[in-house]
């Protein structure tokens, strides 16, 4: 109907005497005003009807629409839809898999509810059932110290095992965890034990050698959470596979000193020993282990006397610290020791060992080191003090070692100082050597340039060498450099006698933009003349230009693969000491020591 209307109301339009006044000065009398509003009646009716129509079924689209909503709120809130989802199709084994991949690989899991295992129990209770009874989500685990984790009691160290020392009178101790949150952390530390069921157990424990103790606790266990943790592990011992203790080790002597008997899954011992007892005196039982293929040993210890099973070690590692004590001298690790020990080292794959006590061969050693599965040799060389001549110990002895070993599945052989070895390898560095058939790394001043010869002649295979140029690592800015505690003429020497002949990467850093001296531009342009391919990378640790940069780019432009860094050396200003502030748990303390 209201169709009809409204087409006979157009036609009326249509036909109106008046449409060709609408362009002129068209002026209606009284008559013509009429028949216009006549004319206008039909219309202005018609479009007050539809305006009410429209309204209608405005308010019925409305009405519809929160109807809609309210159904998809209904949809949303209710569990039918949720149980379409395509992960409830993941079988329960498919999905334990997946909750094994979210774990961390370079470390233990910590604990922390932002991340796995203990953030899978959070998203529902299926999640949480499973992952509550999957025992290989709960059987490693990384465990700091409660006595670590306020940021002022990490500010000072008093030695080795140091504590928290107050910086001034007016400077209050730090915050520290209560006793009854000591309760609720072990409790709980206690459930997630228990979740690991049967399966072998990785522990690790950080203490940080900067902890506050309250002065009233002296001559108790220097950490809380070591006393409260230790009744835990020994009624687990038969499930340890590894354990890593970074504290004091006379607080773990109930479990150092087990029998072998009482950990009989035991395969990895780390004993990081951040307080003063002497680990070779201690007759620490689980050191003999017969088990035991990976052991790693830091602290004050003579390594000679350390009851190991050498023979079934497959990772070793030995950082061992000397101490002076009631006038002697004892503890450290020197070259002719670790020989001896390699020889007894027949199935090591990894070894890293910190040499830092003098003495050497009398001549060249009488066995050769056989060790066929070695991949990776790190030494850590300590100099005795910074005006050291090159023709000390290491230079001589080093070179030897390296000469007796027979090794043919090294990968990696690396020489640095105590200071950065345990930051290597740099994530950086470590990615451009991985795939080198055989990497050799100059990452210490120590070694003279007759020594760095004499191991690169030892070793023919390398096909990556990684050096830092100490032009100025050892001595002033303003001193004259002795030539012999630098690269001076490395490579030629390299270059004369044919050495590295497989060499393809070279990875230089060096102190003061000078590299003149190490002959690195002819030795660049023989092997290019030969056809060898060679790519070469440069860190300068200064602002100043390269002195060999103009020739280095001209090789770039023959075809040499060249990266050149410039890197500033910033000088160091300590932070500002913190406030103390309210106490709460770091779960992640001590996994950048990893």
């Amino acid at each position: 109907m209201s169709g009809t209307l409204t087409l006979t109301t157009m036609r009326s339009f249509a036909h109106s005497p008046f449409n060709n006044k609408e362009d002129s000065f068209f002026a209606p009398n009284n008559v013509e005003i009429a028949e216009i509003r006549d004319l206008l009646v039909g219309p202005i009716a018609e479009s007050a009807r539809l305006d009410s129509k429209i309204a209608e079924m405005e308010a019925t689209l409305m009405e519809l629409k929160a109807r809609r909503d309210a159904l998809n709120a209904g949809i949303a809130t209710s569990t039918h839809q949720s149980l379409l989802a395509p992960i409830r199709r993941i079988s329960q084994h498919v999905l334990e898999k997946i909750f094994l991949a979210c774990l961390p690989t370079a470390h233990n899991a910590v604990i922390a509810p932002s991340e796995a295992p203990l953030l899978l129990g959070r998203v529902c209770r299926y999640w949480r059932e499973l992952a509550y009874n999957t025992p290989t989500l709960w059987n490693r685990i990384h465990i700091s110290a409660l006595e670590n984790s306020n940021p002022t009691s990490r500010r000072q160290s008093s030695g080795w095992g140091g504590t928290w020392s107050q910086g001034s009178p007016n400077t209050p101790p730090p915050a520290t965890a209560s006793s009854l949150y000591y309760v609720d952390f072990f409790g709980y530390l206690e459930r997630w034990i228990a979740r690991s069921a049967s399966a072998p157990l990785d522990l690790s424990y950080y203490q940080s050698q900067h902890y506050y103790r309250d002065p009233s606790s002296m001559g108790l266990p220097s950490s809380q959470s070591a006393a409260r943790l230790i009744p835990l592990v020994q009624n687990v011992t038969h499930r340890l596979r590894s354990i890593d203790i970074r504290g004091d080790a006379q607080d773990w002597t109930p479990i150092l000193n087990m029998q072998s008997s009482e950990l009989p899954s035991l395969r990895g011992l780390r004993l990081a020993n951040l307080g003063g007892l002497n680990l070779s005196s201690a007759n620490l039982r689980i050191l003999g282990h017969p088990l035991l293929e990976n052991l790693d040993v830091q602290g004050i210890a003579t390594p000679q006397d350390l009851p190991c099973n050498w023979g079934n070690l497959v990772e070793l590692r030995l950082h061992c610290i000397s101490d002076w004590r009631d006038n002697i001298f004892y503890g450290g690790l020197s070259v002719t020791v670790a020989y001896d020990l390699l020889l007894q080292c027949s199935r090591l794959k990894t070894c890293r060992m910190q040499i830092i006590t003098p003495g050497g061969f009398a001549g060249t050693p009488s066995r050769p080191l056989e060790l066929l599965h070695l991949e990776e040799l790190s030494l850590a060389l300590y100099a005795n003090s910074t005006h050291e001549r090159p023709e000390n110990w290491h230079s001589h002895n080093i070179p030897l070692l390296i000469q007796a070993l027979r090794a043919p599945a090294l990968r990696l052989l690396y020489f640095g100082d105590t200071y950065s070895f345990d930051n290597f390898p740099q994530p950086e560095l470590e990615a451009r050597i991985s795939s080198a058939p055989l990497a050799v790394l100059f990452m210490t001043p120590v070694l003279s340039a007759d020594a760095r010869v004499d191991i690169l002649r030892a070793t023919p295979a390398a096909t990556s060498l990684v050096l830092l140029d100490a032009y100025s690592g050892l001595q002033e800015p303003t001193t004259t450099p002795d030539p012999n505690m630098t690269c001076e003429g490395l490579f030629t020497r390299i270059n004369d006698e044919g050495l590295c002949l497989r060499l393809d990467a070279l990875h230089i850093t060096v102190m003061r933009s000078i590299l003149f001296h190490t002959g690195l531009i002819p030795f660049l342009e023989s092997r290019r003349s030969q056809g060898a391919a060679m790519s070469l990378r440069v860190f300068v640790e200064s602002g100043a230009e390269l002195d060999v940069g103009e020739a280095l780019a001209n090789l770039g432009r023959d075809g040499l693969e060249l990266a050149l860094e410039y890197r500033s050396v910033e000088l160091y200003s300590p932070p500002p000491t913190p406030a103390p502030a309210q106490w709460r748990y770091s779960p992640r303390d001590g996994l950048s020591a990893y």
